[in-house]
């Protein structure tokens, strides 16, 4: 076994790093718009209230229920990682969730259907105006160009 970096002498020999300097090292940063970190931390603020919603009447809901809200759970967390990060699926599986609001907001343990109707059609606003919201991110995204970060420093131009 060879070390890192090990090439044949014909090929000039092991290869050492460069030094990281502070000028060199470039922390990973994908950058984010106000208006997407705006919609996640909405987004982020419901699911704090449908998680504490769900923790408060969880041994009440039927399991297939139940798991239906912990997936919509994890669904909305693992989209706004994604949508950060500016993964293709992540807008996808935000749409997937946004349209399923209203059917898990009528899957609710609620007996009176005057209050079902309420939830429902709270669930379809929230859905609505986050999709609108969505298509309106997803449009400014396609529009900035595809790699905004700064070319890596090389050792000349250090040296100036």
């Amino acid at each position: 076994m060879a070390p890192p970096g090990w090439q044949p002498e014909y090929l000039g020999g092991r290869q050492y790093p460069k030094p990281v300097t502070v000028e060199s090292f470039k922390k990973f940063d994908t950058p984010v718009t106000k208006t997407l970190s705006k919609y996640t931390l909405v987004q982020f603020s419901f699911l704090m209230a449908l998680a504490t919603g769900y923790l408060a009447i969880a041994n009440t809901l039927d399991l297939w229920i139940s798991i239906l809200y912990a997936g919509n759970i994890f669904v909305t967390l693992a989209s706004i990682g994604a949508l950060f990060e500016k993964k293709k699926w992540g807008f996808v599986a935000e749409f997937v969730r946004l349209f399923s609001l209203p059917w898990l907001a009528y899957l609710l343990p609620i007996d009176d259907k005057l209050w079902l109707a309420v939830a429902v059609g709270i669930g379809a606003v929230v859905s609505g105006v986050s999709v609108i919201w969505l298509l309106l991110i997803n449009k400014k995204e396609q529009d900035r160009p595809e790699h905004t970060m700064q070319p890596p420093v090389e050792e000349e131009q250090m040296a100036a």
